[in-house]
């Protein structure tokens, strides 16, 4: 199973849960829907965790860096996180270091990466 079939089927429950939820609300009011409550938040935990390991292409983004003369800078291209916008090291001696953004964990396809 991968990562998007397993999120696919998370939200098949998730969407269920909630449906019971209003069935119960609206036919059933004296029923307890604290155990599909639980499972919904274990669902939205589960649900974000596995889309952070679906890789997703880092972000490119241009930065004014100051150079050593007063008042004047250039612009860089830098890489960041496509779910936290946080920057990410791009390559050091030719390789990509962060396969997971350090902030958000969230996994970064360097394929076709400059």
């Amino acid at each position: 199973m991968t990562y998007e079939e397993a999120i696919k089927e998370a939200e098949i429950q998730f969407d269920v849960y909630e449906s019971m939820i209003l069935y119960n609300k609206d036919f059933e009011p004296k029923n307890d829907n604290s155990n599909y409550e639980h499972k919904i938040e274990f669902l939205k935990i589960a649900i974000e965790a596995l889309e952070k390991q679906v890789p997703k292409k880092p972000i490119k983004k241009k930065m004014a860096t100051l150079n050593k003369t007063p008042n004047a800078f250039s612009w860089e291209s830098t890489r960041c996180c496509p779910r936290c916008k946080s920057n990410l090291v791009v390559k050091i001696f030719g390789k990509h270091l962060e396969d997971y953004c350090p902030l958000c964990g969230q996994r970064i396809d360097w394929s076709d990466a400059e």
